[in-house]
């Protein structure tokens, strides 16, 4: 029996199934015949529920003594940011930088602020 069924939906590069839905390319992708796109579909749902937008992961350099880093962008000022995989990787730890993240560019956003209304003056 031949499928009609055409992938519309792609998550990372990974094609969806089961009706196109979210939990279809989950499904599709986290599979043990591809196991590094299984570990990347996880780690962008992780990122995802945790407010940033997934990057994907720079690989370990264990020959320079550096892990895997996850890459993601903070959504409202668009730096990408970085976490090392093997140092409590969590939701609360992506949230963790992105306030950081933000807390840097609201302390920019002041001195400038600041500077510009001493020049208006």
């Amino acid at each position: 029996m031949e499928s009609n069924f055409t992938p519309t939906l792609s998550i990372y590069g990974v094609a969806g199934g089961a009706g196109c839905t979210l939990a279809g390319a989950l499904i599709s992708a986290i599979s043990p015949e591809n196991p590094d796109e299984a570990i990347k579909t996880l780690l962008a749902v992780i990122v995802e529920h945790a407010g940033g937008d997934f990057v994907g992961v720079q690989n370990a350099l264990p020959e320079h003594g550096l892990p895997a880093y996850v890459l993601f962008n903070h959504p409202k000022h668009r730096s990408t940011l970085a976490l090392p995989l093997n140092q409590n990787f969590s939701t609360e730890a992506i949230r963790n930088r992105l306030a950081e993240c933000n807390g840097k560019y609201s302390r920019r956003d002041d001195e400038r602020g600041a500077s510009d209304a001493k020049q208006i003056q």
